[in-house]
């Protein structure tokens, strides 16, 4: 209905609704499996639903909604150590910078966004996710900080301190941190299942010296890098199995579940790995494509879901210490040496999802 008058698309809908209602049969049957749904999930209704696939399928449809709602991606912060899987370095001096910068080209994008479509931005909540490591709670504070800073309490303004004194729950091992008022309504919940893939030995080398130091392996990773696991590491199949959604192995399958059910305005501040996989799962790529996905620190991935896909596009608002990929390739405070996270940064035949109109239909 692009280009269409708005109260002529609304009356041709419901034609359209009406000359199919006749074709309409109502399933009676109760010897064979089938879910009844009415209004998006407002009432489901179940019949002889056996095994573990069609229960699978009962609960994914069970949690999908058709709510507008923004899904922003945001790699987190330069931390003080960029190159180590293991250590849970705080963020550098350029990644605070980083982590306000941020903060005010959401809320600012997010405002015209929704002002737009005739909505109170201070009437919709944000829910912001994170990994559990430092590096990416850490540029999720000055979101706190801010809504701290303009909640009042008495009469009083309050003084947001380094780090946001709201009260923090644990529910299993999910940590939320949650401050609301007129001016700013944020929740930050922390997800363990977050965290970066795991490169096992090849935690802290290059591609030159991965390719160095393990040969063998180095081919493997080049034929197939989607699947190829290095010893005592993850393969971007562990991390998001997107050729088998369902697959009770994968590490991401009940975030990506809590992703289709969220009706908020969601903004995942992760690492370029598990972004990557969300973002090909959002918008149908192939699994082989997730290694190359371009996830570049100081870009914004706007993602829209629509009714037939999503729409994305990625703004970029960052060019400071830890920036990387095409855009100003000289900026210095490069990581060099983080190969999962930068590999598609770092290898031709990147996949880029910054396009002048996007509109990607999900399969």
């Amino acid at each position: 209905y692009r280009g269409w008058d708005p109260d002529k698309a609304v009356e041709d809908y419901y034609k359209r609704i009406h000359d199919h209602e006749k074709y309409y049969e109502t399933i009676d049957e109760k010897t064979w499996p089938y879910i009844r749904i009415i209004n998006v999930g407002e009432k489901i209704m179940l019949n002889n639903i056996q095994g573990y696939l069609q229960s699978r399928i009962v609960f994914f449809l069970m949690n999908i909604h058709n709510r507008f709602r923004t899904i922003y991606f945001a790699r987190s912060g330069q931390s003080l150590i960029e190159h180590s899987y293991k250590a849970d370095a705080d963020l550098s001096p350029g990644g605070w910078e980083y982590a306000e910068r941020l903060k005010e080209f959401v809320l600012e994008r997010r405002a015209k966004s929704l002002k737009e479509r005739g909505v109170d931005p201070h009437e919709r909540k944000l829910v912001i996710w994170t990994s559990t490591h430092r590096r990416a709670h850490h540029t999720a504070w000055p979101f706190l900080a801010t809504a701290q800073a303009v909640n009042t309490v008495d009469g009083h303004l309050m003084t947001p301190s380094p780090e946001p004194s709201s009260a923090i729950s644990s529910v299993g091992k999910t940590a939320v941190s949650k401050v609301s008022g007129s001016a700013l309504n944020v929740k930050v919940v922390e997800k363990p299942q977050m965290l970066e893939i795991n490169p096992g030995i090849w935690d802290g080398l290059s591609p030159e010296q991965a390719k160095k130091y393990y040969p063998d392996d180095w081919e493997r990773f080049m034929k197939d890098p989607y699947s190829f696991r290095a010893p005592r590491a993850e393969s971007y199949h562990d991390l998001s199995g997107t050729a088998s959604h369902f697959s009770p192995s994968v590490r991401l399958e009940p975030v990506l579940i809590e992703l289709e059910k969220e009706q908020e305005d969601l903004l995942i501040i992760g690492h370029a790995s598990v972004i990557r996989c969300m973002l090909a799962y959002l918008i149908g790529l192939p699994a082989s494509e997730i290694p190359a996905i371009e996830v570049a620190r100081g870009d914004l991935v706007e993602v829209v879901p629509a009714s037939y896909g999503v729409h994305s596009q990625a703004l970029h608002f960052w060019d400071g210490p830890g920036r990387r990929g095409p855009v100003d390739p000289d900026v210095t405070g490069k990581d060099d040496i983080n190969f999962y996270e930068n590999y598609a940064e770092d290898t031709k035949g990147k996949r880029n999802l910054d396009t002048p109109e996007p509109s990607i239909i999900r399969e």
